[in-house]
């Protein structure tokens, strides 16, 4: 989760800049597709830390012991990424046709 909201934050960042070129804009977006793409293969490396840290027997955050809880599911990480790749790719090839109708 870490992961995929630090690129959406820089592509909100990106796309807030008054500057920015329409076609700079579709880059960025873009971009951040590729990389959702990519992390569906190759979680990003927030989710690795995490991963190893649930590994050790004694899992803690400032010092306060953590637990699994089996009656929530997990998130599967290679369908969220596909799922917000589609979804970006989905809303931009939307928009891309509403400009070029």
């Amino acid at each position: 989760m870490y992961d995929a909201l630090t690129e959406l934050a820089d592509l909100s960042l990106s796309l807030q800049d008054r500057c920015l070129s329409l076609s700079v804009a579709n880059g960025s977006i873009d971009r951040t597709i590729r990389i959702f793409d990519s992390m569906a293969e190759n979680h990003g490396p927030k989710f690795k830390e995490v991963n190893d840290a649930f590994a050790k027997s004694d899992i803690e955050f400032k010092h306060v012991k953590l637990a699994t809880n089996k009656s929530i599911p997990k998130i599967i990480p290679s369908q969220f990424f596909r799922s917000l790749a589609n979804n970006l790719r989905s809303r931009h090839q939307h928009r891309h046709r509403m400009y070029h109708q």
